[in-house]
């Protein structure tokens, strides 16, 4: 039986400059039978990176993005079911 992680919330447009550290963020998502979560990212300007345990993005932007889609996903550790956050977009000048 796979059981996805649920997606909580959304997550707002993100505006960032080249070479200055981000404030760190993440989605919310939660497992509804208590599962193990590990996370992806998908879009990402280049800098910035997730930790795959705790779904925390963080990073340094390396150069100017015009405001591309990016997605978390979140996957269950036993299933692989996975779920998505809302598209944002992040933009980096």
């Amino acid at each position: 039986n796979q059981v996805a992680p649920e997606f909580l919330g959304s997550i707002a447009n993100r505006e960032y400059f080249t070479g200055v550290a981000i404030e760190p963020f993440s989605a919310y998502f939660v497992h509804p039978q208590g599962n193990q979560i590990k996370y992806t990212a998908r879009g990402l300007p280049a800098g910035l990176r997730i930790d795959e345990s705790s779904g925390l993005v963080s990073g340094t932007p390396l150069g100017s993005d015009v405001g591309s889609p990016a997605t978390i996903i979140a996957i269950d550790n036993e299933s692989g079911a996975r779920t998505r956050s809302n598209s944002f977009n992040i933009t980096v000048y």
